[in-house]
């Protein structure tokens, strides 16, 4: 199970950059027509030289390769530098070198004008006797491991570490780490193939040329991990014999570049050699188990089909005809994954590249603090989106299994108008789609129901509706009450749309997971199809029923009934969460357990705001010795990681528990995990936790669950 999550969060990493490319794509006329300027000595060096050689190293994928099919140069810096011949009006020369050394020895021999990227560096100017031009596009380095590898890049580290011969790498990482052996190897890929070989401990490789190998056939055990402090800007390097005038003109060049062709660059030739070495090699190296299972499978079949053959020719017919189905029922399911796979792949990419190209902008804007916030503001809904992707997953996988608890409080409908209207009307107002939520026939105002779950319900029909109605349509939600004796109600919600509608002939699979219209998917969004399933499954677990009505062209209407506890004389409804709880814990001590560095300097900067006084480890062993090198009940309570390195967050509570000093037994443990499952929660309570908080971590629920033990 742990391969297989490994595999598909290698294919979304691999995937991320697909709808960004696609959002990228149209370039402002204005900066493409703008004139050049030149000075008369550029105009001078341009007529009397209308080609210009290029060298480059053939096996950086995908910066230059050369294409199996034409044998012509591609790749990334291709794509940039036919935009700059372009826009100078010159022709460029590709002279493929089999090694990025090789490339640097062709440009110093005089035999290519410039090599195609180098990195902005003194160190490499000087030692190769080039000529920098401003630089084009920035590169990130990773170190390609087997497994994870403690203090990789402190001074005192000792590895053996494989770079590229005549990269800048050797030169910046040397000094950055100097107790490391360091060893040169002539391509990227043979750096990579001396950690497959164990030849040597890590190889610091650049990031998007690593993506493209571990793609390969061979290299499922390896994987990469971003260096969070290098960030390199390349550039083309010209050589000194030549004219500084090229220089000049290269850096023009490079200054009309819009930044979404070299997005466009980045993304789409990543994304071509990736997609270049996808065959059927591949897939059997990256599911090596479920191709020896499926071909024994087939060998099952074909000897228990031969037997059959020969013992009852009848027999064996009928067996062909029940199997035949089988497979037809099995073919179908497993399209419905991959196509569920492709969906879910193209919707988490969604929020992420979103995250992270904002991240970008926000960096380069990092003075102006209105445009700062407003991304700010697109990453917290592009993270909230992608929560509520993955909630959708875990909530199918609970309702299927029967696991998923209905938990009822006394809510007041007014409250679940409010949250529903804040959801939709933003979603409505860019649709341009007319939106009302009417709950004036609600006459009896408080209920027991389990409001998060009826929330979700209605959100969910009212963002399909809005999402399949055109412009300038309309979208209704409207709530009333059947019946209430006083005892039990019944209450209606109707959501109705003049959207697209649905065809009579996708009628009977409406509420099939993974299903989705076909024909609705080139001109609205989709989504992954479990939608309505969950909505389904939700009003059943809430003793309701759903029936919808729909015509193609004309718009559709669900009808839901809900049957619910009236509240009680007396009772009321749970005032929301306020301010000022904070002051309770002035002065209380925690003990935060968390490894991850931005999450736990997220969780500090809350607990802080609540006046707590906290003291951070990172991982169970240090926990545990913390707790005992304090005095008893010297903290208040102990937040604990559940996956944790050293010693996990469960073993450590165990410990700690089982100690003799007194305040062992009793100090509040609360678990962070972001396994909210209910064998989950039981796994941590039998470890002598006291209490789950989910990741992320928000703000009010960490509040309530600390306020229950402080």
């Amino acid at each position: 199970m742990k391969r297989k999550v490994c595999l598909y969060k290698k294919l979304i990493c691999l995937l991320a950059g697909v709808l960004f490319l696609q959002m990228m794509l149209q370039v402002p006329a204005s900066a493409a027509e703008s004139e050049l300027l030149l000075t008369p000595e550029e105009q001078a060096y341009l007529s009397e030289h209308s080609q210009i050689s290029v060298a480059v190293d053939a096996s950086w994928i995908p910066y230059t390769y050369l294409d199996p099919d034409t044998g012509e140069v591609e790749g990334i810096v291709r794509t940039i530098l036919d935009n700059v011949s372009q826009t100078l009006g010159l022709t460029v020369q590709y002279v493929p070198m089999s090694t990025y050394q090789e490339a640097l020895q062709c440009v110093k021999d005089g035999d290519a004008d410039l090599i195609a990227g180098v990195i902005q560096s003194d160190v490499m100017a000087e030692n190769y006797n080039l000529q920098l031009t401003d630089p084009y596009v920035t590169i990130r380095y990773c170190a390609v491991t087997k497994t994870n590898l403690e203090n990789l890049y402190t001074p005192d580290a000792d590895y053996r570490i494989a770079v590229c011969s005549g990269s800048y790498a050797v030169f910046a990482f040397e000094n950055k780490t100097p107790s490391n052996q360091f060893i040169q190897y002539p391509t990227i890929e043979d750096c990579i193939d001396a950690v497959e070989t164990g030849d040597v401990d890590a190889a610091f490789v650049v990031a998007y040329s690593a993506e493209y190998f571990l793609n390969q056939p061979g290299y499922s055990d390896l994987v990469s991990a971003l260096i969070e402090d290098i960030a390199w800007q390349l550039s083309f390097g010209v050589g000194a014999q030549y004219d500084p005038v090229l220089v000049s003109l290269i850096n023009k060049g490079v200054s009309e570049l819009p930044q979404p062709v070299v997005d466009q660059a980045t993304y789409g030739n990543l994304l071509n050699a990736i997609n270049e070495s996808s065959d059927l090699e591949t897939l059997i190296y990256r599911h090596p188990m479920e191709t020896i299972f499926v071909f024994g499978i087939l060998i099952m079949l074909i000897v228990l089909l031969g037997g059959i053959f020969l013992r009852n020719h009848r027999r064996s017919q009928d067996k062909n005809q029940k199997l035949t189905q089988e497979l037809v029922v099995a073919e179908r399911a497993n399209a419905a994954k991959r196509d569920f796979l492709c969906r879910m792949s193209h919707d988490i990419r969604t929020p992420m590249n979103a995250i992270l190209g904002l991240t970008e902008l926000a960096s380069r804007e990092s003075q102006n603090t209105v445009v700062v916030e407003a991304y700010l503001g697109k990453m917290k809904s592009a993270s909230q989106y992608l929560i509520s992707l993955i909630s959708d997953v875990l909530d199918m996988s609970q309702l299927e299994s029967g696991k998923m608890v209905i938990k009822k409080e006394i809510v007041q409908f007014r409250e679940i108008h409010d949250t529903v209207d804040a959801l939709i009307r933003p979603l409505a107002a860019e649709r341009q789609v007319e939106y009302i939520f009417d709950d004036h026939e609600i006459t009896a105002s408080y209920a027991k129901i389990d409001k998060m779950r009826l929330q979700q319900v209605i959100v969910n029909l009212l963002s399909n509706a809005v999402r399949f109605t055109p412009p300038g349509g309309k979208v209704e939600c409207l709530l009333s009450n059947l019946e209430c004796d006083g005892k039990r109600r019944r209450d209606r919600l109707i959501v109705r749309d003049n959207g697209i509608g649905i065809s009579e002939e996708f009628f009977p699979k409406i509420f099939l997971p993974f299903e989705q219209e076909n024909a609705i998917h080139d001109q609205y969004p989709s989504g992954t199809g479990l939608g309505l399933s969950i909505v389904k499954m939700l009003v059943e677990a809430m003793d309701g029923t759903i029936s919808f009505n729909s015509q193609k062209g004309m718009g559709t209407e669900f009808v839901i009934e809900l049957e619910s506890e009236c509240a009680q004389a007396g009772e009321t409804v749970p005032e929301a969460d306020g301010g000022g709880k904070a002051a309770s814990f002035a002065g209380k001590r925690l003990l935060l357990c968390e490894d991850q560095p931005i999450n736990a300097e997220i969780a500090v900067e809350l607990l802080n705001r609540m006046q707590l006084q906290v003291e951070h480890v990172t991982n169970g062993e240090l926990a545990l010795k913390q707790f005992l090198n304090r005095p008893e009940y010297y903290y208040n309570a102990i937040l604990m990681d559940i996956q944790l390195p050293v010693m996990n967050g469960l073993t450590a509570a165990e410990a700690i528990r089982a100690l003799k000093r007194s305040d062992g037994r009793t100090i509040p443990i609360i678990a962070l995990t972001a396994n909210v499952l209910e064998e989950d929660i039981a796994e941590c309570a039998a470890a002598g936790m006291n209490d789950c908080v989910s990741k992320p971590i928000h703000p009010s629920q960490i509040y309530a669950v600390l306020e229950k033990y402080l």
